[in-house]
This record gives C-alpha cells, structure tokens and sequence, in this order.
C-alpha cells in the first residue's frame, strides 16, 4: 500500500504483510479514532453540543457501515433522531434570537437542553425526520428539472 507523506510530497511502500498483528490493530484503532474525530473537525465548540456531534459521528459510522466511504463529505445527519435534534436545535436558537435580538449566542448556553426539551414536546419530529431521510435516499437529481 502506498502512503503520501504530504510534506515531503512523496508516497512510501506500506508492506502489510511484515506488520505484527499488535501494530495492526493499534493502526487500525488510531485510524478509526482520528476519521470520526476528523469528521467534527468543523463543528465549532461553542455552537454545537456533544450530543449534536455524537449524533453526527453516530451518522458518520452508519454510512461507514453501508459501504459508503465518502460518508463525512456529506454534513447532514444521518439518523432520524441526529436530523431531528439538529432541526429543533436550529428552531430553539431562532426563537432565542427572537427573544434576545442583542445578545450574543454564546450567552445562550443551554440551547442543548431547549433543543432536546423541545424534542421531547414534539416527539413526532423524530417520525418526520425518518420520513424525510427515506424520501432523500432515492433520490434521483438527474430527475428534476433545474433551470
């Protein structure tokens, strides 16, 4: 297998079959651990909470698991329940700028827990989510008119 070493743009020979069985599963741990980190990377830590980066790594391992190795490339949820936490998330800071048009959305610390309290309100988002994740699976852009 080869390897790019990016700075010192060169690629190195990478012979599996001389690799203990140790160092393989210490690779392979390190590598799962670095590509679900990296797919948060953008997640800025004051806007977004464990549970809505959670939810996006939980989507990230289950399109992994479908075979689908250009999951992270793709920034929407992959579970009913991360889309729909995401999308009252998205409902509960826009009444809160509403309702606090001057202040700072880092002063809104608990926007997890609205987010979440709301959802359990509104258990039916979940359902609606699933809905509009089996709808988006089939389908075909080359379908639709576009002008």
């Amino acid at each position: 297998m080869e390897v790019l070493i990016k700075k010192c743009d060169r690629a190195i020979n990478v012979d599996e079959s001389r690799v203990p069985a140790h160092v393989k599963a210490y690779i392979a741990e390190y590598g799962w651990r670095q590509r679900l980190n990296d797919s948060i990377a953008s997640f800025k830590a004051d806007e977004s909470d464990a549970d809505e980066m959670y939810a996006h790594v939980e989507g990230i391992l289950a399109r992994f698991y479908e075979g689908d190795i250009r999951a992270a490339r793709v920034g929407a949820p992959r579970t009913a329940e991360g889309l729909a936490l995401t999308k009252a998330r998205a409902t509960v800071v826009a009444a809160w700028k509403r309702q606090n048009p001057k202040a700072d959305l880092k002063s809104f610390t608990k926007k997890d827990a609205f987010a979440r309290a709301y959802l359990a309100k509104h258990p039916e988002l979940v359902d609606i989510a699933r809905q509009e994740l089996e709808v988006s699976k089939d389908l075909d852009l080359d379908s639709l008119e576009v002008a």
